[in-house]
């Protein structure tokens, strides 16, 4: 017998509950255990970060390496342009941005 098709971002009832469950089980250890959970966030937004900076960097050096040949590719333009914009938007960028105001701030005392 085939598989019965699913559209895409449904989830059958068996993996929904499994979900819920897993998200309520987190839940129930971030109120728990604060201090940790604080510090699992920080490594996230610190990793998701780093990803949305190679992947600027990676699109920035193409658009770099054609232009050097004298050339211009709009799409990669386009590219490092999205790139970027989602770095900004990253709650990672937020939080360095308010980490080296801090420090600056501190260092001018």
């Amino acid at each position: 017998m085939p598989a019965v098709a699913q559209a895409p971002g449904f989830l059958n009832p068996e993996t929904r509950s499994r979900e819920l469950q897993d998200i309520e089980h987190t839940a129930a250890w971030d109120a728990a255990h604060p201090d940790a959970a604080a510090k699992a966030l920080a490594e996230k937004r610190q990793r998701e970060f780093t990803i949305l900076m190679a992947d600027f960097a990676h699109s920035w050096n193409k658009l770099v390496q054609v232009a050097g040949r004298g050339g211009w590719n709009a799409k990669e333009a386009r590219k490092t342009r999205e790139a970027f914009e989602r770095l900004a938007r990253s709650e990672g960028w937020i939080e360095e941005s308010k980490a080296v105001a801090k420090d600056t701030a501190a260092r001018s005392k």
